[in-house]
């Protein structure tokens, strides 16, 4: 997660102003994360070139709020549904979504979609393992001069396949949303 990320995920749940954002933030990451109010003001000033936010009035105290645009909400709604890269430093995407306010929805979803990346791959993996082996003992049976009986019938069980193609994915994608703790519900600490 970056700060960028962040004030976004933050300025989903409704437009705040910089010092609202940054105590929310703070708040949210435990203190482990501590933000100066120039960090706050320069990531929104990126964030408003890119179009991803916008001022949304001033409150009666005179603070400029932001809100998110579409393209504000396009980009967080992308960034909750990409898969953690294994290339990257190790972060708890869960935990990050926890932290920022991410609905128990978000969270669910995410978890899901990670169980089923993970899964689709292992099964891809699985399969070419399988046909590899398959295509050598297909190989193997031709040449009987290797040593095996050229009377054999080989059967692929396409049924079984395509239910394990199919039912391994469906079956993680399940558990990641059954026992992923997400469900239970973000309780705010501040500005209650």
């Amino acid at each position: 997660m970056s700060i960028r990320q962040g004030l976004l995920a933050l300025l989903a749940e409704a437009p705040m102003y910089g010092y609202q954002l940054r105590s929310e933030f703070e708040a949210r990451t435990g203190g482990t994360w501590p933000l100066n109010i120039g960090q706050v003001y320069t990531t929104l000033a990126r964030l408003e070139r890119d179009d991803l936010v916008a001022p949304a009035g001033a409150t009666d105290d005179g603070n400029e709020r932001w809100a998110l645009t579409d393209d504000g909400r396009a980009e967080l709604t992308s960034w909750w549904a990409t898969p953690v890269s294994r290339d990257a430093p190790a972060r708890d995407e869960l935990a990050t979504l926890a932290a920022v306010g991410a609905s128990p929805q978000v969270r669910l979803r995410v978890a899901g979609a990670q169980a089923g990346v993970v899964s689709v791959l292992g099964v891809l993996l699985g399969v070419l393992a399988g046909a590899v082996l398959g295509a050598v003992v297909v190989l193997m049976n031709r040449f009987p001069a290797l040593g095996f009986d050229p009377t054999w019938v080989i059967v692929v069980p396409w049924a079984q396949l395509s239910a394990l193609v199919v039912g391994v994915p469906a079956l993680a994608i399940a558990a990641g949303y059954a026992f992923t703790r997400s469900w239970l519900p973000m309780v705010r600490r501040v500005g209650q």
